[in-house]
């Protein structure tokens, strides 16, 4: 087995038929983007150009490959779980004050507030 060969056979899904680049982006950022829910807001960009590439391997005519479909499912819970875990992280901390209290100290030894 030479280089051609191994090249041929790693850019093809189990049909034969060609895997765009632009599919295994969208897989990589969707997966990125559910790893990444944990911090909440890097998996919203994450995903959205996971959602972005996977739209750009849309042909005429052709419906999406799996590895986009699969690309798209990943992004959007990526960017479900981010929001989740930003709007508990504003509510846990709107919602109890001695953490709001440590945030408003840090803003006024830092000089940004008064």
């Amino acid at each position: 087995m030479d280089f051609k060969d191994f090249q041929t056979e790693f850019n093809t899904d189990g049909a034969g038929n060609r895997i765009s680049p632009f599919s295994t982006a969208s897989f990589l950022c969707g997966l990125l983007s559910v790893m990444l829910c944990c911090t909440g807001v890097l998996s919203i960009p994450a995903g959205a150009l996971g959602i972005l590439f996977a739209a750009l391997t849309k042909r005429d005519g052709k419906p999406l490959p799996p590895v986009s479909v699969s690309g798209i499912f990943l992004s959007c819970l990526g960017i479900a779980l981010g929001t989740a875990m930003c709007a508990y992280a504003l509510y846990s901390a709107w919602n109890n004050p001695e953490l709001w209290n440590t945030v408003q100290e840090y803003y006024k030894n830092a000089g940004l507030i008064q």
